[in-house]
């Protein structure tokens, strides 16, 4: 009982030194501990008197002894260090594959660069920074064993002359219209200028900041690899942007495609919505009759340090299981076979190499190789191909010689894009398993389809693969199958199946990725100066009336509506 008393008087003591402000009475001698003990005691006997002694304890409180003995405590501040950070600048010309100069926002502690123009953020690891401020030192937490900055971890800390010090955080921010950046640095800073001979280079893919819906989930950047690369194309090498192929030398994944030695970076100089081939081999996808529409995304291309452009990198015409997935040659006269109808050339020997029949010409053997296929093999192809022309022309037999239902996906995939290049006349493919039935495909070069070819002459209101004006399109097995009641309705069948899928995906591939690119196709026409001009002959001379990069979209937008609408009614 006298612990919780003392304790009681003390939290009087404490009640007592706030009111004394209020309590006026004459000064006593000051209560010992033993009176306050006393007090405690007697208040055990009758509790009414506990509070009279406050007065008695207000009055010890308020003794000048008491008051004077008291020292008051003071906290002292540290002293502020007197350093501050002024500006932080990335300049583009003091680093590679940059396509602008990167300034930092300050804000408090943090530092913050927002990337928005296509950059390698690789480059970002290895910066060369410009640095203002008011400071005696300046360090960086990340410096590499050149010297340079990894802007991507790193902390800028400044020393003021006192031995004071201030640290920022340094923030990495993406704009939201990102697409992959491929750099590509040849040994020696080597220029690419053949087609034929590959030179050695190292290859990066940055896919930071790139929004979900562009990549397959999980898929990360690729770290310095090494390949090789070479010139590639027919007329588009001669062009000023030119298309390569790439050959690493392992098999490599790049952007969630399955991994191979082989790539295509298309330049798609003449495609002025830059997104061509990327919608009709997305959208073709709808079409499960193994038409082998391979996978091609939009990227930044840097090459040793320069901006080339927005490119699209592709999967190439290999013979594999993720790709073209044909039996490997047996050997035996009836083997796989890829041909390409108009891809003869003129070191190609008739009879073993390419053939040539009424309605396939210059008709190209891409596989088997040159150097394996035999001359019975070759035999082979010649005979199935023209009896399949026969079986056709009379209308008589030919699903015994053609995948009906392959061919007419290859049929409505063609039409609706009008790619009148790859009606049976260039870049129009061919193939079949040994033991199997012909398939066209895969698809190719649409960067010329959608309205985008001088020879379409205008009007979209007609069959691509049976137009005859000017003789572009010649006579084709579309020309007589067309005409087979029993071919046409397994066609108006499989159109009333797919049409809904088909507009839906091509109109969101066009909507998202043309949006998407929006600022990288900016600083691509920065390079190539071509928006309302007509650079090369296959364009069409409407081109001109299209003078934004909005525009282009806007007009393949509007001609798959209209083809569509137009197909709907009359296939």
């Amino acid at each position: 009982m006298r612990k919780k008393l003392t304790a009681l008087a003390l939290s009087v003591i404490t009640l007592v030194t706030i009111l004394s402000g209020c309590l006026k009475q004459s000064p006593r001698a000051p209560i010992t501990t033993d009176d306050i003990t006393t007090h405690q005691n007697s208040s055990t006997e009758q509790a009414s008197t506990t509070y009279t002694t406050v007065p008695e304890i207000t009055t010890k409180v308020q003794t000048t002894e008491e008051i004077t003995t008291s020292e008051p405590h003071v906290t002292t501040e540290p002293p502020e260090p007197s350093c501050y950070l002024t500006s932080l600048t990335v300049d583009k010309s003091k680093n590679k594959n940059m396509c602008e100069s990167l300034t930092a926002i300050i804000d408090g502690n943090t530092v913050t660069f927002t990337v928005i123009a296509p950059t390698d953020s690789f480059s970002l690891e290895n910066a060369t920074v410009d640095v203002t401020a008011n400071a005696a030192k300046v360090e960086f937490s990340s410096i590499n064993g050149d010297g340079k900055v990894d802007l991507t971890d790193c902390l800028i800390t400044l020393t003021d002359e006192n031995g004071l010090t201030k640290s920022y955080d340094i923030v990495i921010e993406y704009a939201s219209d990102i697409i992959p950046v491929i750099s590509i640095n040849t040994d020696e800073g080597k220029s690419i200028v053949s087609k034929e001979e590959y030179i050695n280079a190292t290859v990066t893919i940055d896919t930071s900041g790139v929004d979900g819906w562009f990549l397959p989930e999980g898929f990360e950047s690729l770290e310095p690899t090494r390949a090789e690369i070479k010139g590639r194309g027919n007329s588009t090498w001669d062009w000023p942007k030119k298309p390569f192929k790439l050959k690493f030398f392992n098999k490599t994944e790049v952007l969630g495609m399955a991994e191979a030695k082989k790539w295509i970076l298309l330049a798609n100089y003449a495609d002025y919505s830059l997104i061509r081939n990327y919608v009709a081999h997305e959208t073709s996808k709808v079409l499960s009759n193994e038409l082998c529409p391979l996978s091609q995304y939009p990227v930044n291309l840097f090459l040793n340090g320069e901006y080339l452009g927005v490119y699209t990198i592709g999967e190439d015409r290999d013979i594999s299981e993720d790709r073209i997935n044909l039996p490997k040659n047996n050997g035996e006269p009836d083997t796989s076979f890829l041909l390409e109808i108009g891809g003869s050339e003129s070191d190609d020997i008739y009879g073993l190499t390419y053939l040539h029949t009424s309605l396939v010409r210059y008709c190209s053997i891409e596989y088997p190789d040159d150097d394996k296929i035999t001359k019975e093999q070759a035999d082979y192809i010649i005979k199935y191909i023209k009896d399949t022309n026969n079986a056709i022309t009379s209308l008589n037999g030919y699903e015994n010689f053609i995948d009906v239902d392959a061919l007419i996906d290859w049929f409505i995939s063609t039409e609706l894009f009008y790619n009148l290049e790859s009606c049976f006349r260039r870049s129009c493919f061919i193939m079949k398993e040994s033991g199997g039935l012909l398939k066209m495909g895969p698809i190719w070069d649409y960067d010329l389809a959608m309205g985008n070819l001088y020879n379409d002459f205008g009007d979209y209101t007609s069959w691509a693969n049976l137009s005859q004006k000017h003789e572009y399109i010649e006579d084709n097995w579309m020309c007589y199958l067309m005409k087979d009641p029993a071919f046409k309705e397994k066609l108006n069948a499989r159109w009333d199946e797919v049409k809904d899928e088909l507009l839906a995906k091509a109109l969101y591939c066009i909507d998202n990725m043309g949006k998407t690119l929006s600022v990288s196709a900016d600083y691509n026409f920065k390079v190539w100066d071509v928006l309302g001009k007509r650079v090369v002959s296959p364009q069409p001379k409407s081109i001109k009336n299209y003078k934004t990069y909005e525009s282009n979209v806007q007009y393949i937008r509007d001609f798959i509506v209209n083809r569509w609408n137009w197909m709907d009614k009359n296939i």
